[in-house]
């Protein structure tokens, strides 16, 4: 055994040389950039309550964040920080920050010296501080507009990040809508997405499976914008369009997808890559048929006539697809067909024909996840000029029932979800009900615990 041991750590240390060579520029060439493009000449600042450092036994206090970029050696820069709100601002964070540069530029300590590398009041700011300010006077007068970043002007935004990332994990299928994910630090606020495909297929057969709907992008991409006309391009990927969606076209086969999400000039832009290629659709949707009866059979063209339906779009949450095919509720169904990633884009298809091929003026959908309808088919539907109201269901149950209707014809007065068994407890109409309830109180039970909400 020991003579083992020694053969072993004899082989593991003993020098030998490189099958490759090695040179300096390989290993110190410029990283890919990250999925985010940080605005140039521009610091975002914003507040939040989070500790000022990792350590969590330490209690929240209010810090400021800042965030910007500078251009090193044809290199990018990212610094990322946070200030406790009542530090010294020019006795102590300028400080701090000049040294998080630095360290991010030079290698050896001794170029911390002389560098020209800091950052500093601008002139026209400098007037409303004084040596004694602090980072809260630097966050709250809007009159402090730049400061210098290694000599150069850079604009102070202060209304933070509105959007925090993007994600693509619904599956890409021909002739189908796709949307992306947006993970909103501030709701409503308008984007606009940009959309990119692949200038090269992907090898199936090197195609990683998808593990889950949260299996995205690569964790790194090239972003560029070009000053002079405020285009975005990603390497490697050609535009194609710019929309709240994207429909793949039968000749991008194989290909993959980026999408920007772009929230204006002062602030940065997100990139997200899809996990898998596009791919054909199946050849009919679960739905033609009624679309195509709609079709054959129309309204008459009277403003009192509407065509109202009613559908249930299976919640998300009640599938679990980690067991085997043979166990699953739905077991006659292909488990890669039940993923929400891959229903989605179909229910997309089922919505938009309901509503352009057969005068449906109102649906009343079920099961209707929180998350699928706030990312989905909310953004979707404004696209059709229609809109929606969700009612959750009670307790923890993370979906519910919607109202969609035409916003061309309808507005929203007012909306109003119930539970159905507080309804049944309370409403002295339903006496009858609680009587039946009474007389088994299994049943009982079982009704009054239900999440279930009338809308």
């Amino acid at each position: 055994m020991l003579k083992h041991l020694i053969d072993f750590f004899a082989r593991t240390t003993s020098p030998t040389a490189p099958t490759i060579e090695i040179a300096w520029k390989d290993i110190l060439k410029p990283k890919p950039q990250r999925i985010m493009l940080q605005p140039a000449r521009r610091v975002t600042i914003w507040k939040t309550d989070e500790p000022a450092t990792k350590s969590r036994q330490k209690p929240a206090e209010p810090c400021l964040n800042m965030m910007f970029k500078f251009e090193h050696d044809g290199q990018e820069i990212l610094i990322k920080t946070r200030r406790n709100l009542e530090q010294n601002l020019l006795g102590e964070a300028f400080p701090k920050i000049t040294h998080l540069i630095r360290k991010k530029v030079h290698r050896d300590r001794q170029d911390f010296i002389d560098s020209p590398f800091c950052m500093q009041m601008s002139p026209e700011s400098s007037k409303f501080l004084t040596e004694n300010s602090k980072v809260v006077d630097f966050l709250e007068d809007e009159r402090i507009q730049a400061v210098l970043v290694n000599g150069e002007e850079f604009r102070i935004v202060r209304d933070g990040l509105p959007v925090q990332g993007v994600s693509l994990g619904l599956r890409l299928l021909v002739g189908l809508y796709c949307m992306p994910t947006v993970t909103f630090n501030t709701k409503n606020t308008p984007i606009k997405l940009h959309w990119f495909v692949k200038n090269e297929n992907v090898d199936r057969n090197e195609e990683q499976p998808m593990k889950n709907k949260k299996n995205v992008d690569s964790p790194v991409v090239r972003i560029a914008k070009e000053e002079e006309n405020g285009k975005f391009s990603v390497e490697g990927f050609s535009f194609k369009s710019q929309g709240a969606y994207f429909i793949p076209e039968a000749q991008y086969l194989d290909r993959k997808v980026a999408v920007l999400v772009d929230t204006g000039e002062d602030h940065p832009v997100y990139a997200s890559i899809s996990s898998k290629p596009i791919s054909e659709a199946p050849e009919e949707i679960i739905t033609d048929e009624q679309v195509e009866w709609c079709r054959r059979n129309k309204l008459e063209e009277n403003p009192n006539v509407l065509r109202v339906l009613t559908y249930n779009i299976q919640a998300d949450l009640y599938l679990n697809l980690n067991l085997e095919q043979s166990e699953l509720f739905f077991n006659y169904c292909p488990k890669a067909h039940q993923s929400v990633v891959y229903r989605t884009p179909l229910l997309l298809k089922q919505i938009s024909d309901f509503i352009q091929k057969s005068d449906v003026s109102i649906m009343f959908l079920q099961e209707v996840d929180v998350s699928r309808h706030e990312n989905f088919l909310e953004p979707f539907l404004k696209t059709l000029d229609f809109s929606s109201v969700l009612s959750k269901k009670l307790h923890t149950i993370n979906e519910g029932v919607a109202i969609v209707f035409d916003a061309k014809r309808f507005r929203l007065v007012d909306s109003e979800g119930f539970g159905l068994a507080k309804l049944a407890e309370e409403e002295e109409e339903n006496e009858d009900v609680r009587r039946i309830l009474a007389s088994s109180e299994l049943a009982k039970e079982r009704f009054m615990s239900r999440p279930t909400v009338v809308q």
